[in-house]
């Protein structure tokens, strides 16, 4: 006796609710079982296309055939990916989120991702995540991708910006995370097209060996984190609220007179000065071989950890000598203590 398939037989905004209560892995394995589920498959919103759910499961195929089964998995995941974009497109779907996690083989997948983002861009993507490599290259993002006007978020990973656009036009944008290859100009010239950036994340970024920021009147969160080549940063940002600061080598760092929060960790940092930044209410410091530290401004919430500080220089606005004393209670006594205020200077030595 035959069985009837009774769910294929459901109207698709039934299979739709269905598959919103199904884990992703096995939504793409219905994928491949019929045309029906198929089609549905298609037209439900997926926010990320993982390579690995496809290819990572090869413990039960024999050593001499998992080339060849992963080559077949990998093209039933790139036939899932474009018959979902190309779906959405011809239908004018809109795309709200698109995450790529993928290995691209040479020059045909470059091309084939660079259709995939006209796909998404066409159909208005608000979120665009890329997290692809080559062997011993870095896919370059096409130009047409920074020029979208519906992007609001921006995530690039382990791919590259080119060293020059002819344009950057993002004027959605708001969040902007970068791990990958880039050159400062082609940062410069991507702020100067962000101008509603509010916030930025730069990690491991190699090429990078300046940042200033100052053309970004909404910048409220900015994140450096071991960006191996960065030797200086400049920040002048009305509204920016939030610093955190991981350094590989040593910085010249200017703040600016605006920021209120201040998150900075560095394992070789040696000496650190933070002068009158006059909105600042925080100071998270967690640098084990500081130094020298200098600071002025007001009594503020302020934490440091650190083993090896031999110099500490403060300079306070007008508060009480008990503010003072309790500002000293939270940091670790250095060998020297250089404390001016307005009318003294007072120098303790440990």
């Amino acid at each position: 006796m035959n069985k009837i398939d009774r769910i294929s037989e459901l109207p698709d905004p039934i299979l739709e609710h269905i598959l919103a209560f199904i884990p992703m892995k096995q939504i793409l394995q219905l994928s491949i079982l019929s045309k029906r589920w198929k089609n549905v498959c298609t037209l439900f919103p997926i926010p990320e296309f993982e390579q690995q759910l496809f290819t990572n499961s090869f413990h039960e195929v024999p050593p001499s055939k998992r080339k060849k089964e992963y080559r077949r998995k990998k093209q039933e995941f790139k036939n899932f990916v474009g018959r979902y974009l190309l779906g959405h497109y011809r239908q004018r779907l809109s795309i709200n989120k698109f995450k790529l996690h993928m290995m691209l083989d040479g020059e045909s997948d470059c091309a084939l991702l660079n259709r995939w983002i006209d796909y998404v861009i066409e159909c208005n993507v608000k979120e665009l995540n890329l997290d692809v490599w080559i062997h011993q290259k870095r896919y370059e993002l096409p130009e047409r991708a920074l020029v979208a006007k519906s992007i609001t978020e921006l995530k690039l990973s382990q791919c590259k910006l080119k060293s020059f656009y002819s344009e950057i036009n993002l004027p959605s944008l708001k969040k902007l995370d970068l791990e990958i290859i880039v050159e400062n100009q082609v940062v410069q010239t991507l702020f100067d097209g962000c101008r509603n950036l509010e916030e930025m994340r730069f990690e491991y970024c190699y090429g990078l060996k300046s940042l200033q920021v100052s053309v970004l009147p909404k910048l409220k969160v900015i994140e450096l984190i071991d960006n191996p080549q960065l030797e200086n940063v400049e920040i002048e940002a009305s509204n920016l609220e939030s610093l955190l600061l991981n350094l590989k080598r040593s910085c010249q760092i200017n703040l600016g007179r605006v920021l209120k929060r201040i998150n900075i960790s560095g394992h070789r940092m040696k000496s650190l000065a933070i002068i009158y930044c006059s909105e600042l209410v925080e100071v998270d410091i967690v640098t084990p071989n500081l130094d020298r530290l200098e600071y002025g401004g007001g009594v503020i919430s302020f934490s440091l950890s650190t083993s090896s500080l031999s110099e500490l220089s403060l300079t306070f606005n007008d508060s009480s000598d008990v503010e003072k004393i309790e500002f000293l209670a939270n940091l670790n006594h250095p060998k020297l203590l250089n404390w001016k205020t307005v009318k003294a200077e007072v120098r303790i030595r440990a």
